[in-house]
């Protein structure tokens, strides 16, 4: 699938997400632009680098104007100064004509991204479970097998 029609098929899932998911499509958005950029880089085309490197910016900046830092605490004063240093990155990048900012501000979003989409997933509750001495938790175990 080409570059462009990722990103028109990511738009369109982003309109039709909720919550937590948004947060998700947002990042994968960002990484995709990102990866974008580097191909950009690679190929020489100014415009196609500039416009990736805007819109993960631009993504980015929907991520910090849509923390609550009130509710979200230190949390979300942390994640403020991630998205804000992702920001310089991929400034850096741009004016530098460089990859290694753009590889950085991956390999961040990259990370967190697994974060929220644990978030993003139903809690399952589980019953409680018995608290059975070790020699019967064994003993168990070893009817199963045998």
């Amino acid at each position: 699938m080409s570059t462009h029609a990722q990103l028109a098929y990511r738009e369109a899932e982003l309109l039709q997400a909720e919550g937590l998911k948004i947060v998700e499509l947002l990042y994968e958005a960002a990484i995709d632009a990102i990866d974008a950029a580097r191909q950009a880089l690679a190929k020489g085309d100014i415009a196609a680098r500039t416009q990736a490197i805007n819109r993960a910016y631009d993504i980015l900046a929907e991520l910090l104007f849509g923390l609550n830092q009130e509710a979200g605490g230190e949390i979300a004063r942390r994640l403020a100064a991630l998205y804000v240093y992702i920001q310089g990155l991929l400034l850096r990048a741009q004016a530098e004509q460089s990859e290694s900012p753009l590889l950085e501000a991956r390999s961040l979003l990259v990370t967190l991204l697994p974060a929220w989409r644990q978030a993003n997933q139903p809690i399952v509750a589980t019953p409680p479970q018995e608290d059975l001495p070790v020699n019967e938790l064994i003993g168990a175990r070893v009817d199963c097998v045998g």
